[in-house]
């Protein structure tokens, strides 16, 4: 094998790379809102994992503990994991609009923080993430 990585050819996969980036925005973005801020925003940096790009622990809106975002570019799918052990996904599927996706990961973390009886997050907090893009990008 090989100890060279295989050349890509930015045209040709443009689009998905457009498509990463407005999801792993939505990650920091949460972070931006959700973190104690630092100079700057350091609080809203992706650390790169084995599996794609993760969120520090962030604290829940309620108190409850603290939670971790990610994307898992094996299982291509956003996670949401809460110290309590609770756990969310959301599929990154082909033609599936980021603004669909980043709703969606806005509807699981309220589940995950708030619990599934309660379906929109208090004073709005969750919702002060903005939405990337236009709801036409997609994978």
């Amino acid at each position: 094998m090989s100890g060279q990585w295989p050349s890509l050819n930015y045209e040709q996969w443009s689009s998905t790379c457009d498509t990463l980036h407005a999801h792993a925005q939505v990650l920091g973005k949460l972070a931006v809102v959700l973190a104690p801020p630092e100079p700057q925003l350091q609080h809203a940096a992706l650390r790169l994992t084995a599996r794609g790009w993760e969120t520090l622990p962030l604290p829940a809106p309620d108190g409850s503990g603290a939670f971790v975002t990610g994307l898992d570019l094996q299982t291509h799918e956003v996670f949401i994991e809460h110290t309590n052990g609770h756990r969310q996904q959301v599929a990154l599927t082909t033609n599936r609009a980021v603004a669909d996706v980043t709703q969606e990961v806005l509807d699981r973390l309220r589940t995950v923080v708030w619990g599934s009886d309660r379906p929109e997050a208090p004073g709005g907090v969750v919702e002060r993430a903005p939405r990337p893009g236009p709801r036409a990008r997609h994978l």
